[in-house]
């Protein structure tokens, strides 16, 4: 065979492969759950303009874990604007306003095992500013995948979309 001819067909190979690749692998970065595909869906079960029940579902074969932080956001003009957490003044003993503080977050780890779901309550109420209508969306702050034995897998983002 001709070394051109030879070299041709390797570099027809490689481009071959570098295209094909990507679109083979694909798949399989959705059916391990190894991406916000999906298959970890955060979706409103009942809404009110002082909080939102949510449902955590994993359909992953990793542990979702993440922190009871989460923010809210608001699209504004096609893009979404993070809602600012509600201010607090605090005190001095002598009831003098000495600076302010927003809401505490308690540090706790909450986990979904793979197949499972949660419920909880996300409250707007005290938490933020009175929120006028339309159109917003909340996740947790800190979201991630991890194997059973605890290895971190990926950190994750899931939205839950609603209106007011």
């Amino acid at each position: 065979m001709n070394p051109s001819k030879q070299s041709l067909g390797k570099q027809a190979r490689k481009v071959v492969l570098a295209i094909l690749l990507p679109v083979l692998l694909t798949p399989l970065l959705f059916l391990s759950g190894c991406s916000n595909d999906g298959s970890v869906t955060l979706r409103i079960i009942d809404l009110s303009s002082r909080e939102a029940i949510v449902e955590l579902e994993n359909s992953t074969g990793y542990t979702v874990s993440h922190g009871s932080e989460y923010v809210l956001e608001k699209e504004e003009n096609g893009s979404w604007v993070l809602i600012p957490l509600k201010q607090y003044d605090v005190y001095s003993e002598d009831g003098e306003v000495i600076g302010s503080r927003t809401t505490i977050w308690p540090a706790v780890l909450l986990s979904v095992g793979p197949g499972e779901s949660s419920v909880t309550t996300i409250a707007f109420q005290g938490v933020f500013d009175e929120l006028s209508p339309g159109h917003y969306r909340v996740a947790y702050k800190s979201m991630y995948l991890s194997t059973e034995d605890g290895t971190f897998v990926e950190d994750i983002v899931v939205y839950a979309e609603f209106d007011l």
